[in-house]
C-alpha cells in the first residue's frame, strides 16, 4: 500500500515540473492545430463526397462515382499518414523536452529538435516492433480471450502496456539502443509492477472521463413515407432510367439533409477536436512526466543518464 501511495509522490513533483516549464503547451498546440484541421478536412473531403453525385444520378454514372470514392479515400490516407508522421515527430521531440524538464534544463525549439533528431528513428523501430509484435500474437490473443470468457481481451493489453511503457522513456534517460531499453523497461515494470499499474489506473481514468463516460447515440431518424419504394417501383428500377430517378424525392431530400449535417459539421468537429486536443494535452504532459519522474526515482544510482557533450546529466539527486 506504501508503494501505491509514492505515486502521489510523483504527481507532485510532475506538478511541479509541469508549472515550470510551459514551454512544454507549445508542441503540444501545433499538434493539437495540425489534428484539428486534418478532422475538418476529412469532414469537408466526406462533405465533397456525399454531395458530388446527387443519389439520382448514382447509379447511371456508377463509374464515375467509384472513381471519386477512390480518389476520396486515397485522400483520407493521406491525411491519416500526415497525421501519424506528425505525432511521430512530435513524441521524439516531447521526449527530449520532457527529459531535459527532468533535468531542470532550459527548453528551446533546439531541444525539441534534438529530440527529433536523436529519437525519431528509435521512436519508429519502437511503433514498428509493436506492431509486429501484436500482429504476432493476434491469433493466440484471440484464442486466450475467447478460453477465459474474454477476461483475457482486456487483461493481456494492460499487461503488455505495463511492461512496455517504459521503453521510450528509458531509451531517452539511459541513452541506450531499443533492445536495451525494452529489455530495462521490462525489468523496471517487475520491480514496480503495483506503482506503474496504479499510475496507469489513474491516467486511463482521467483519459477515460475527457470523455464523458457516454456513448455517442448519433442520430435518430424515422422514415415514415416510404410509398415511392414500393416492390413495383424497385422492381421496374431499368424503365426510370430515361428522364427521371428511379429512387423517389424522398431519398434525394434526405441526401440534401445530409448535406446541410455535413457542413455544420464542419465547424464542430474543429471546435470538439480542439478542445479534446487541448483537454487531452493537459492529461498526456502530467502523466508522461509523472513517468519520468517514477523512472528516474526509482532506475539503479549506479547508471546515471548518459549525454554525448555533459557525460551525467541526471542522478537522483536532482529530484
Amino acid at each position: 500500500m506504501r508503494r501505491i501511495a509514492q505515486i502521489f509522490d510523483y504527481f507532485k513533483l510532475a506538478y511541479g515540473l509541469n508549472q515550470k516549464n510551459k514551454t512544454l503547451y507549445v508542441p503540444q498546440m501545433i499538434l493539437v492545430g495540425i489534428k484539428t484541421l486534418i478532422y475538418m478536412l476529412m469532414v469537408f473531403m466526406t462533405y465533397r463526397l456525399v454531395t458530388h453525385f446527387s443519389l439520382s444520378e448514382m447509379y447511371l454514372t456508377a463509374g464515375n462515382t467509384f472513381n471519386y470514392i477512390f480518389y476520396t479515400m486515397r485522400g483520407f490516407l493521406g491525411l491519416v499518414i500526415v497525421l501519424a508522421i506528425a505525432e511521430w515527430l512530435f513524441s521524439a521531440g516531447l521526449y527530449n523536452m520532457y527529459r531535459k524538464a527532468l533535468e531542470k534544463q532550459a527548453l528551446t525549439q533546439d531541444v525539441f529538435m534534438e529530440g527529433i533528431r536523436k529519437y525519431a528513428l528509435p521512436f519508429l523501430a519502437v511503433n514498428i516492433l509493436m506492431l509486429i509484435f501484436w500482429l504476432i500474437i493476434a491469433i493466440p490473443y484471440l484464442i486466450i480471450g475467447v478460453i477465459t470468457l474474454f477476461i483475457g481481451f482486456a487483461l493481456i493489453p494492460i499487461l503488455i502496456s505495463i511492461l512496455t511503457v517504459m521503453w521510450k522513456v528509458s531509451i531517452v534517460i539511459d541513452g541506450k539502443g531499443i533492445f536495451e531499453g525494452l529489455s530495462r523497461s521490462i525489468d523496471f515494470a517487475k520491480k514496480n509492477f503495483i506503482p506503474l499499474g496504479a499510475l496507469m489506473i489513474v491516467q486511463n481514468a482521467f483519459l477515460a472521463a475527457r470523455t464523458g463516460g457516454s456513448s455517442n447515440p448519433g442520430l435518430n431518424m424515422n422514415f415514415n413515407n416510404t410509398s415511392n419504394f414500393n416492390r413495383g417501383e424497385i422492381g421496374n428500377m431499368p424503365q426510370y432510367f430515361s428522364g427521371r430517378p428511379w429512387i423517389g424525392n424522398e431519398v434525394e431530400k434526405v441526401m440534401d439533409f445530409i448535406s446541410r449535417i455535413m457542413i455544420v459539421l464542419i465547424p464542430v468537429v474543429g471546435i470538439a477536436t480542439f478542445v479534446g486536443g487541448f483537454v487531452s494535452m493537459i492529461i498526456e504532459i502530467f502523466f508522461k512526466l509523472s513517468f519520468f519522474v517514477m523512472y528516474a526515482e526509482n532506475r539503479s544510482v549506479d547508471e546515471p543518464a548518459y549525454d554525448e557533450q555533459e557525460q551525467v546529466v541526471f542522478q537522483r539527486e536532482v529530484l
